[in-house]
């Protein structure tokens, strides 16, 4: 019986370029595409922010500034 060789880390989740044309979404603190459906969401200055977790999220609303300024 054969046994898979475990999936590198990256191969598991993948950061999406940022030009991609899908309906994901990047998540602004590990870059991780998310699922909308599925994703935390946040409204910060008129803009819904998308995360992979509340902990991303936290992070964020410490500092929105320092995340938006490179918007």
């Amino acid at each position: 019986e054969q046994v898979a060789a475990p999936l590198a880390a990256e191969e598991v989740v993948a950061p999406v370029p940022r030009g991609d044309d899908s309906l994901s979404r990047i998540d602004p603190i590990c870059e991780y595409a998310v699922d909308p459906a599925e994703a935390v969401v946040t409204t910060w200055d008129g803009r819904d922010y998308f995360f992979c977790g509340e902990w991303c999220r936290d992070l964020f609303l410490k500092a929105p500034d320092r995340v938006t300024a490179v918007d």
